[in-house]
């Protein structure tokens, strides 16, 4: 999972590819208040050029989000 340094720690790095710009923005606002650093777009062919760890089909709650991407950043 590709983190960034910030303050001293490293934060996660998130990419959110959501057509819905309302739903991206409240997923971004939500997982930026829990601490990553959070880019979104609306154009699905951003994940195949670069190369995306992980796909979480809709739908999905808040909490499974959460969940997905700290088991995605947890190395294996």
């Amino acid at each position: 999972m590709p983190v960034v340094i910030r303050g001293g720690r490293e934060v996660v790095r998130l990419l959110i590819v959501e057509d819905e710009l309302p739903l991206a923005e409240v997923m971004a606002a939500g997982l930026e208040a829990s601490g990553y650093h959070v880019w979104h777009t609306g154009d699905g062919a951003i994940p195949a050029r670069l190369a995306a760890y992980s796909v979480l089909a809709k739908p999905f709650t808040l909490a499974k989000l959460v969940l997905f991407i700290e088991r995605t950043a947890t190395p294996q």
